[in-house]
């Protein structure tokens, strides 16, 4: 049809108009599989802007049977005038969409190649009308679609004038002949539109200049054309070739005698909407270059092998299919949209319901997303922050355990004295359960039996005491909390690694690839850091717990971290490390600790 309905086309007021594209074989509609209107399929209201859709019912056109021709085919017009506009959304300048309208479907390039001429025929629509048109041509499907947009009762009107007016013939004294093979359905479509009872066919040779010379032999035997007015169809006359071959017979004054025909024309759509010597354009309302393409199986003719005049019946499952879809138009069967307003209407607000739910959802799920992103976030600093300070007292132990002060503080380590205890050091105040990381000496256990069951007895019924080593002083502890304390939470701290989670008979729990990794997550599991002898590897474990701002108590004479620390003006300042003078003291400390 060159109406280019892909096209963007700018209207009137800076208007932009992008036409939909429609598919017009109706071949192709076939092989796709579109017979007649698809399934109905309910709504699922997942879309983001509203589609209705219909289900129709097919029936005929109420007291159709009982119409004279013409008014029959105005009511089948009527009927169908919804096919035969495009329906689309105007946009402004911005790209905001702007106004419903359609646009009739022509053929005519002057008008669809003109921006202007455009909009001179577009008709601005409300938008129940675009939803309700726009649902109907979905619901019936591609092929009905086609077959309902060509204008019956327009056809007649034009074609009637045509012939009134420059030939002064009626209908009765017409002889309807479609020009082989291209024009086979498009003269089947205007014998229904005109109400013929019959129509010839006759193959033209456009290239050769030549026709069915047998076929015009028969039509002067039989006199078919004798006093008749000749009304020749096809689809397209553009290049005027089959009009120039229809000229040299039927001008002719030898073969005018042997037809006896009263005068002739060709009825076709021209590109141009130009109408030549005797040619009438006609509108066929939809693209005839596509609707009625030149092949077999949708003319239901085929050319003989060998012949460029004659042609051969092959009607083909696609031509039955078609042909009883084309013809079920002019009959007066028609898809019943009575409730369509209806369904609209209540499809729309389970739309808007759905919408609502979903539009709730997504912000639910936004706030969602944005509140793991904020913990995200916070994760990272805070991890960050972590690493940064697990780098500081890495680096911090390096410069430490390098200086002359720490190999005499280690070099020059003393026998701890092993004060005299009481029985035990009682406190019936309420406390809070901290985490006790108990860290020191791993390699030798100088704390005695005493003393290791005083400090279970005394923290344990507090709180939970956990170490990273099983030997040594960490590791008394350990033990002495897991058989005497009354409720004791015990924890011994390994790498990842495999084996039991019993360590003997203490639980272990595995944190960190490696043993430096498992210091920093047991450091940060802690509140309360107790610090019991030791060297390299418990100042590490003492260095981040001041780096984190733990409570970090340490005995004088127990190692040479305190002594070591006690010279440090820097370590004196923080008023998170305790350095007591006995372990009885430490323990008062780390008591009066949890109860803060």
């Amino acid at each position: 049809m060159q109406m280019k309905l892909c096209l963007s086309m700018t209207m009137g007021q800076h208007l932009v108009m992008a036409m939909p594209t429609t598919q017009w074989s109706l071949v192709l509609a076939h092989r796709n599989g579109h017979i007649g209107p698809p399934p109905f399929v309910p709504p699922t209201f997942e879309e983001e802007t509203f589609e209705p859709r219909l289900k129709l019912e097919r029936r005929m056109i109420a007291g159709f049977e009982t119409l004279d021709h013409v008014s029959q085919m105005r009511q089948v017009d009527k009927a169908n005038t919804v096919f035969r506009f495009a329906y689309t959304r105007g946009r402004d300048g911005n790209g905001k969409e702007k106004g419903y309208f359609k646009i009739p479907l022509l053929r005519d390039l002057i008008i669809m190649n003109d921006p202007n001429k455009i909009d001179g025929i577009k008709v601005s629509i409300s938008r129940a009308e675009y939803e309700r048109s726009t649902a109907l041509l979905n619901a019936v499907g591609e092929m009905e679609r086609i077959a309902r947009a060509i204008p019956y009762f327009g056809l007649y009107k034009s074609v009637t004038a045509h012939l009134k007016k420059d030939f002064n013939v009626e209908l009765d004294d017409v002889v309807l002949v479609s020009v082989d093979r291209g024009g086979r359905i498009p003269c089947l479509v205007l014998q229904h539109a005109l109400g013929l009872s019959s129509m010839q066919s006759l193959k033209v040779d456009q290239g050769g200049s030549q026709l069915d010379r047998d076929m015009m032999y028969y039509f002067g035997r039989r006199g078919i054309f004798q006093n008749k007015h000749v009304l020749f169809v096809d689809s397209t006359v553009d290049s005027g070739r089959q009009l120039c071959v229809l000229e040299r017979y039927f001008d002719d004054e030898a073969w005018k005698s042997r037809l006896g025909h009263r005068s002739w024309s060709l009825v076709g759509s021209n590109e141009y909407a130009d109408h030549f010597h005797h040619h009438h354009n006609v509108n066929w309302g939809v693209d005839p270059d596509h609707t009625f393409e030149d092949n077999p199986d949708l003319m239901g003719v085929d050319y003989v092998p060998g012949s460029r005049t004659k042609v051969v019946e092959c009607p083909s499952e696609a031509f039955k299919a078609i042909r009883a879809c084309l013809l079920s138009v002019p009959a007066g069967v028609i898809y019943d949209a009575a409730d369509i307003d209806a369904q609209i209407k209540s499809q729309r607000e389970k739309w808007q319901q759905h919408q609502s739910l979903r539009r709730a959802k997504h912000e639910a799920d936004v706030a969602i997303a944005e509140t793991k992103y904020d913990e995200e976030v916070e994760t990272f600093k805070r991890e960050s922050a972590e690493q940064t300070l697990c780098d500081e007292a890495a680096c911090e132990w390096s410069r430490i355990v390098g200086t002359k002060k720490w190999l005499r503080a280690v070099t020059q380590e003393r026998a701890v004295l092993l004060e005299p205890l009481t029985q035990a050091i009682l406190d019936d105040a309420p406390h809070t359960s901290h985490n006790i990381l108990v860290v020191g000496n791993g390699k030798r256990a100088y704390v005695s039996q005493e003393q290791s069951d005083i400090i279970a007895e005394t923290l344990g019924q507090h709180h939970a005491l956990f170490a990273g080593t099983p030997k040594g002083n960490p590791g008394a502890v350990l033990a002495a909390a897991f058989k005497h304390a009354a409720k004791p939470e015990v924890r011994l701290y390994q790498p990842i690694c495999t084996g039991d989670s019993w360590f003997g008979e203490l639980p272990v729990v595995y944190k960190g690839q490696d043993k430096n990794e498992m210091r920093e997550q047991m450091v940060k599991d802690s509140d309360i850091v107790l610090a019991l002898g030791g060297t390299e590897g418990a100042l590490r474990e003492v260095l981040l717990a001041l780096k984190f701002g733990k409570p970090t108590v340490l005995v004088k004479g127990w190692g040479p971290i305190p002594d070591y620390l006690l010279g440090s003006k820097r370590y004196n300042k923080l008023v998170h490390l305790h350095i007591c003078s006995n372990l009885a003291e430490a323990l008062r400390t780390i008591l009066h600790i949890g109860k803060i």
